[in-house]
């Protein structure tokens, strides 16, 4: 055992003696580097001998006792050993590749979409993925030779999926990528688009893909404010000069018939329709929540009377999951917008949940209850819009989305709160309009539509089964 040992320290030796000759001997990194196994602040061959004395079960002291949370361990499999030693000669040689960075992971039905941003240098690029969270180059299945974007079909919905994506060229093939996932699903996205002239109501796969007009008016009629029923089999939007539209499998039908448009159409858990629409019975200019059945009867005024004589425009209705409270923004009792609850069925007064200046955000609007009730997302200025996440309650505001390009909009849950979708309205491009998706936290933002032809497409919302 011990001339084996000896023989495959010779060789690594005279492998890193030739490749690595005095004056390349060592590469100095800020810590914790990868590859710097003594912690020393370098990588050198006295970090390969160490993976290759762990390998052949020497155990050998000077290592970093931090090894698996600093990032020496290049194939997050908890050890130091040979893909170390390889990792590190690599690097000390100039032939390492990077690994990709930008992975996402975008589910369809039956499908998931794999996306990267390209390495310098790569010739080809290799996908590892399986059922079980932790994937590693050892454990995932192999695609070999794919390309960005990668649709990986013949998926089941309902079941989450697992990526890590590596590089490859003559040099060998990078380290992983980080792991991402998607669950495959049969939901799809309605959105508003101006491709056939004016605003109509259009569908696509959750990744942006097969995007086709859902509304079957021929006439170029402003359509908006798209909401899914709770079972999602259809959806509600407005259109001007008729009032509330249904859509389904079956065709269009109207709910209910107003004079003035109504806006914000919210199809809430309890199996109403919200929405706001201006009273001009009243004095000054009022536009209150107003609610309707399924079936376009037993019309409600929901957000309570304002007695005032300034206008009063209480708008963006969000139901809470159990049906009990209202989100809505307004700007009653305070100047400018912000964000109140109110018990449904309560005629007390409603209560500021997000102030006109809360913390660093100004004049909230447009909020939206995530499935589990727990938080809300909603939208307030700054230089432009931005998104914001918060506790239910309105305490611990912090920002997902932001450009400085454009605003940022219409945020709206996927059915199970892991996703965001927004769109963006930028400042240049003819104030064009592009639909976004992140998960919940901001993280993984990327485009569904592009910005730079000539319609728009906005006010995006899930919807579970595609029309």
């Amino acid at each position: 055992m011990k001339n084996k040992i000896i023989k495959y320290w010779s060789i690594f030796i005279i492998i890193g003696l030739f490749l690595f000759p005095p004056f390349m001997v060592s590469v100095t990194y800020g810590n914790p580097a990868r590859g710097d196994v003594n912690d020393d602040g370098q990588i050198n061959l006295t970090d390969a001998i160490l993976s290759l004395q762990v390998l052949v079960q020497m155990n050998p002291s000077g290592i970093r006792a931090d090894y698996a949370s600093s990032g020496v361990d290049i194939n997050s499999d908890n050890k130091i050993g040979l893909e170390e030693a390889i990792y590190i000669m690599q690097d000390m040689s100039g032939l390492r590749i990077l690994a990709p960075t930008g992975v996402t992971a975008t589910a369809g039905d039956g499908q998931v979409s794999i996306s990267w941003s390209a390495v310098s240098g790569a010739t080809s690029y290799n996908i590892y993925w399986s059922e079980t969270s932790g994937v590693t180059k050892v454990n995932g299945t192999q695609i070999s030779d794919a390309t960005s974007p990668y649709t990986h079909t013949g998926r089941t919905n309902g079941t989450t999926y697992y990526y890590i994506v590596t590089a490859v060229n003559s040099s060998g093939e990078s380290v992983k990528s980080a792991q991402v996932s998607a669950t495959a699903s049969t939901e799809g996205i309605v959105f508003v688009s101006s491709r056939d002239g004016w605003g109509n109501i259009w569908v696509m796969d959750i990744d942006g893909s097969n995007p086709r007009r859902l509304s079957l008016s021929e006439e170029s009629l402003d359509e908006g404010y798209p909401s899914s029923s709770p079972d999602g089999s259809k959806t509600v939007f407005t259109r001007y000069g008729e009032g509330i539209v249904e859509l389904d499998n079956s065709g269009e039908k109207t709910v209910r018939s107003y004079d003035l448009n109504p806006t914000y159409t919210t199809w809430s858990y309890n199996g109403k329709i919200y929405f706001s629409r201006w009273n001009n019975a009243l004095p000054g200019a009022k536009e209150y929540i107003y609610s309707v059945n399924a079936d376009g009867t037993g019309e409600a005024q929901v957000s309570l009377p304002y007695d005032s004589e300034y206008n009063a425009l209480d708008r963006h209705p969000s139901i809470s999951p159990d049906g009990s409270a209202l989100l809505f923004s307004t700007n009653r009792g305070i100047l400018g917008i912000h964000i109140e609850k109110m018990d449904i069925g309560d005629d007390s007064s409603s209560a500021l949940i997000v102030s006109v200046s809360d913390e660093f955000c100004f004049q909230p609007h447009q909020p939206s209850w995530s499935p589990d009730g727990n938080k809300i997302v909603f939208v307030a200025y700054s230089d432009n819009r931005e998104i914001y996440l918060a506790n239910a309650d309105g305490t611990g505001i912090v920002l997902i989305a932001s450009d400085p390009e454009a605003h940022c909009d219409a945020p709206s849950w996927s059915p199970d709160g892991s996703k965001i979708v927004f769109h963006k309205k930028y400042l240049s491009f003819s104030d064009n309009v592009e639909i976004w998706i992140m998960n919940a936290d901001g993280s993984g933002a990327q485009a569904l539509t592009d910005r730079t032809v000539t319609h728009h497409d906005g006010y995006p919302c899930f919807i579970k089964k595609p029309i």
